[in-house]
């Protein structure tokens, strides 16, 4: 017990790594939409299939059980979309943009392009 406790007291912190661009955020966020429409189509496809054999045969246990399977895949591919919306929000809340910024330059105020990194926050 006593090595638990002293090997988590004095273990190294783990440095995260470099934090994710506007680019990176929207890269994550196509391929989460995209599997989220792979595993999408992939239950609506088997419980089509799984309907059309029960209504071509009279039915049968593995049918129904394709169907019920078909659905609870359909479900799984819901934490998919709305992780590719978070991820979407993120970037579009973190972007570089160029703000006009006033100069003093002989006694008179001139407006220069500059680039920033605007952070949005919703409240």
């Amino acid at each position: 017990m006593l090595l638990i406790l002293s090997s988590s007291s004095f273990s190294q912190e783990v440095i995260p790594s470099q934090p994710y661009s506007r680019d990176d955020y929207l890269k994550k966020s196509k391929e989460q939409k995209t599997t989220g429409w792979i595993v999408f189509s992939g239950g609506v496809a088997l419980g089509t299939i799984s309907a059309i054999t029960i209504l071509t045969n009279s039915g049968s246990y593995t049918s129904v059980l394709g169907i019920c399977l078909g659905g609870v895949i359909t479900i799984f591919s819901v934490p998919f979309f709305n992780a590719a919306v978070h991820n979407k929000e993120k970037a579009i809340r973190l972007s570089f943009k160029n703000e006009s910024a006033p100069l003093i330059q002989k006694s008179s105020f001139i407006y220069r392009s500059v680039p920033s990194l605007t952070l949005k926050i919703t409240l």
